[in-house]
């Protein structure tokens, strides 16, 4: 019994009301020794017996671990334990729980829970004084103990520590899986937990299996004789002294070289004896894997680490940041490579852009050139500030595979601008009166029926150009139409020095008759041209020019219409393209009532630029007409009738010719203006005669779709 402490009580009495059944605490009038002591629960053992209304017939066992002196001189007693048994095992039972009244009786006694704790076996006990034992408990004739359940002997403890205990085997119980005889080595199968033979032919039986050596005879299912040594001296044959022994392509077989796989079990002893050595895990590497530890380039050492997954996908041990400012770039790597040699890769952040011809200095290893395309010096801008490269040594200098975008910068954008997403109605982006704008996106969703749209173009045109760092997908409109120039406006290119004019000729005021307008709406001469400098003839440029507008019909004749806009996107992810972006010109204005100008001509297709690093889709359409040419008036009045505007050029056709006014003495309608492919048409004449309605000189039909206005392609690094 731990810690027993015991006290001289008296005779107590339940306080107040008493208790019931259901009460776990016991508060008394008060709890003194009988001297007059008030009892802690520091007086008190760990647990604690009395008796309830003792030698009645409601008498009461009970147990308690402690005490609360009360401020009114009341007392209550902790951790009861009510109704205990009065018989073996001394638990409660609530049957013999019972109420009672104040001012019963209450004793501490010694109950029989309290005789069996002595006996138990569930508490701690401190033995402070000394037990001398003539015998072992459990005694076998012998100092040496032979059974689980003995104790040793401090002889025999001493013997084993000195190392000179006789033990030369450790020997484990075991079931054979098939026949098997003494001195042949097995395996463990951990599915059924039965011994095999190994055989190092056959990986499974040899690699990475609990091995021993059986020292007995056994059949499939019943123990092997003697065990199965895993540890200490093989006797089983005579073993050659100083010999290796391997496990044998031969089933159970040992030999002194290695089978298939390579398995070494033991030494031979002096003694002919095998020492065995074998105590392979599931953990444990094999031959093969050992054999390749050694690598294949340098031995490892501690200049010549392993590199671990992590590391490896760190890359450290060839990224470096340059600090040098200029041209001539110098890295430090960690680990230090010895020298150079061809296939070394280096990958490096840029701190400044390239101006020249530049090269690289690896940890001091010396100056190399940097060159592309195999040969070629770099130019200035081939590497950006802050872009990570590329290089690869081929044995003389070191070859950039990582160069920036030569076709549209920095393509795809920084997505500064976040995500476009327009998938019901109309999204308008203003251009705010500019020649060029553009929107960087991260990614960009125009939905079917829903429409992108531009405002407040320049007079000569806008270019709206949308760069998305990630995936396209264009399933609504992109409408541009009408975006480009305004009427009698040559459209704004992104390629200056052209002198044609681009939009249609006014005619000149009607006199007698006048011809439609001529001689202008040219189409485009320079869509495309070469650089001569040095090292850049293979880069083309492509001009974007915005439709040009029709020109005005003559007298008080319409205005020509405006033409269409450029627009260009960059998807730096997947374009899924299946709607329709619209670069259409626009009609030329018709005149109406007692008028005799000549009608507005129609204005010129823009053109559209749409480059992608993988696509989904691209069976889009894109809309590259020329805007309808005005008809003329069919005036009433006397006078001459007015020439139509001419249509404005396309960039692969010229604008249509307005239609020829009639004089006043003329009879019959105005002419009709011409359609070229993507051009604007040219606007219809008008006739009169006498004050005559003399018919409506028809404008013409607005070129088809110019295939020439517009281009979608994969991006292409040059």
């Amino acid at each position: 019994m731990a810690n027993a402490q015991f006290i001289q009580g008296k005779v107590y009495t339940l306080y107040g009301a008493g208790i019931i059944t259901t009460d776990t605490s016991i508060i008394l009038s008060s709890f003194t020794t009988p001297d007059g002591t008030l009892i802690t629960t520091s007086d008190l053992g760990p647990q604690n017996w009395g008796t309830i209304a003792p030698n009645t017939s409601n008498e009461e066992a009970f147990s308690f671990t402690g005490v609360t002196q009360n401020a009114d001189g009341t007392a209550t007693l902790t951790g009861v334990v009510r109704g205990l048994l009065f018989v073996s095992p001394y638990t409660t039972s609530a049957a013999l729980k019972q109420n009672h009244q104040g001012g019963t009786e209450l004793i501490l006694s010694n109950n029989p829970g309290m005789y069996d704790d002595f006996l138990s076996e569930s508490t701690d006990e401190t033995v402070t004084g000394t037990y001398t034992f003539t015998n072992f408990p459990i005694k076998s004739g012998s100092t040496t103990p032979t059974a689980s359940g003995e104790l040793s002997t401090k002889a025999y403890t001493d013997l084993v520590g000195t190392g000179t205990a006789n033990y030369d085997q450790n020997l484990v119980a075991a079931v054979a899986g098939a026949t098997v005889a003494a001195g042949e080595v097995v395996y463990l199968k951990e599915t059924d937990g039965e011994w095999y033979l190994a055989d190092a032919s056959v990986s499974s039986t040899s690699e990475n299996v609990i091995l021993g050596i059986a020292q007995g005879a056994g059949t499939d299912g019943v123990a092997i004789s003697g065990g199965v040594l895993v540890a200490g001296l093989d006797k089983n044959a005579t073993y050659t002294a100083g010999s290796v022994y391997f496990l044998s392509d031969t089933a159970g077989a040992l030999a002194t070289s290695a089978g298939t796989v390579e398995v070494q079990l033991g030494v031979g002893d002096a003694n002919n004896n095998l020492v065995w050595m074998h105590n392979a895990t599931d953990e444990t590497l094999t031959a093969d894997e050992k054999d390749a530890l050694a690598g294949n380039n340098g031995t490892p050492a501690t200049a010549n680490k392993y590199v671990t997954q992590t590391g490896f996908q760190l890359g450290a041990e060839t990224y470096a940041v340059t600090a040098t400012g200029n041209d001539t770039y110098v890295v430090t790597l960690s680990p230090v490579p010895a020298a150079y040699v061809a296939g070394m890769r280096i990958k490096m952040k840029v701190d400044v852009a390239n101006t020249g011809a530049c090269t690289i200095n690896v940890n001091s290893l010396g100056a190399k050139s940097i060159y592309k395309n195999v040969t070629k010096p770099l130019l200035a801008g081939d590497i950006l500030a802050d872009q990570i490269i590329e290089l690869v040594y081929d044995g003389t200098n070191f070859q950039l595979l990582s160069r920036k975008n030569s076709v549209v910068g920095d393509f795809g954008g920084d997505g500064s601008d976040s995500i476009l997403n327009v998938t019901s109605g109309t999204t308008t982006l203003s251009a705010a009166n500019a020649n060029y704008l553009v929107k960087n996106y991260t990614t960009i969703n125009i939905s079917v029926g829903a429409t992108l749209a531009l405002s407040n173009k320049a007079a000569n045109g806008t270019i709206l150009h949308l760069k998305a760092a990630g995936d396209v997908t264009i399933a609504g409109i992109i409408d541009m139409q009408g975006m480009g120039a305004d009427t009698d406006t040559n459209g704004y290119a992104t390629l200056s020095g052209d002198t044609v004019d681009y939009f249609g000729a006014v005619p000149a005021t009607p006199s007698g008759g006048d011809t439609g307008g001529t001689g202008k709406g040219k189409k485009l001469t320079r869509l495309s041209e070469y650089t001569i400098t040095q090292g850049s003839l293979h880069k083309k440029y492509i001009v974007l020019a915005c439709g040009s507008g029709g020109g005005t019909g003559s007298g008080s004749g319409g205005a020509g219409g405006a033409g269409g806009g450029v627009v260009i996107i960059e998807c730096g992810g997947d374009l899924n393209f299946t709607g329709t972006i619209k670069i259409d010109g626009d009609d030329g204005v018709t005149i109406t009532g007692d008028n005799h100008g000549g009608g507005g001509g129609g204005g010129a297709c823009g053109m559209a630029l749409v480059l992608y690093n993988t696509q989904t889709a691209v069976s889009g359409t894109i809309s590259a007409t020329g805007g309808d040419g005005g008809d003329g008036a069919n005036p009433s009045s006397f006078g001459d009738g007015g020439g139509g505007g001419q249509g404005g050029g396309s960039p692969s056709s010229d604008g249509g010719n307005g239609g020829n006014g009639k004089d006043s003495g003329g009879a019959g309608a105005g002419g009709t203006g011409s359609n070229p492919a993507g051009a604007g048409a040219g606007a219809g004449g008008v006739g009169a005669s006498g004050g005559l309605s003399q018919g409506i000189g028809p404008g013409g039909t607005g070129g088809a779709t110019d295939t020439t206005a517009y281009l979608v392609t994969e991006n292409v690094n040059l």
